[in-house]
């Protein structure tokens, strides 16, 4: 986790561990228990965060030790596993041809209410976007949407959710840590280059 060109890790002067609050924990159980995470590691996850620590997965820039693709007839999830044992989860639609306006849809190499989001156990992000993959003119034409949930923050802000520039979209939640307390900057960003849609967070 990055904020302000600072790793997350750097609020680990803080030697005491302060326990996350109860619905953080069952929160952040019930995401491992899906993902068949030994309940050992996962009380190892959770005191490395207890004590101002980060896991792997909270950084698209971590190098996953496996992943494995998840579709069904709406979604795509990648499911990432790292080498400390957390593990983190992309997710888009799966857009159609129809037209539909309820979901995510192509028209040619148009992309429209198409849902990005990713989750880790602590944190989730979402936002919808429109976005072009046209050869030499790839860009995002919308986002609405945003959505998050930080388990363990007294209280969030949406710092930012726009444009940055025409082939990215991006939301940053600012969230101040109840555990070991300090303030932090969550991204999710929609980037598009290449003819492909691309997706970071920290």
């Amino acid at each position: 986790m990055v904020v302000g060109g600072l790793p997350m890790t750097a609020h680990a002067e803080f030697s005491e561990r302060v326990p996350l609050p109860v619905d953080a924990v069952a929160s952040v159980h019930t995401f491992f228990d899906e993902y068949h995470v030994a309940d050992s590691v996962q009380e190892r996850l959770i005191e490395t965060v207890e004590s101002g620590g980060t896991w792997e997965s909270m950084s698209s820039a971590s190098i996953p030790v496996s992943t494995e693709t998840e579709r069904t007839a709406s979604a795509e999830k990648l499911v990432s596993r790292y080498s400390d044992g957390s593990v983190g989860v992309q997710s888009r639609e799966v857009p159609t041809d129809d037209g539909a306006i309820s979901g995510c849809s192509r028209s040619g190499t148009n992309y429209s209410n198409c849902t990005v989001d990713f989750w880790y156990g602590l944190v989730g992000m979402s936002f919808k976007a429109d976005y072009s993959l046209a050869p030499g003119k790839n860009r995002v034409t919308n986002q609405w949407g945003a959505s998050w949930t930080i388990a363990g923050a007294c209280s969030t802000n949406k710092n930012y959710f726009g444009r940055p520039n025409s082939s990215t979209a991006r939301l940053e939640v600012q969230a101040q840590m109840c555990a070991v307390p300090y303030t932090t900057t969550f991204f999710l960003e929609l980037s598009v280059s290449g003819n492909r849609a691309n997706y970071n967070y920290g």
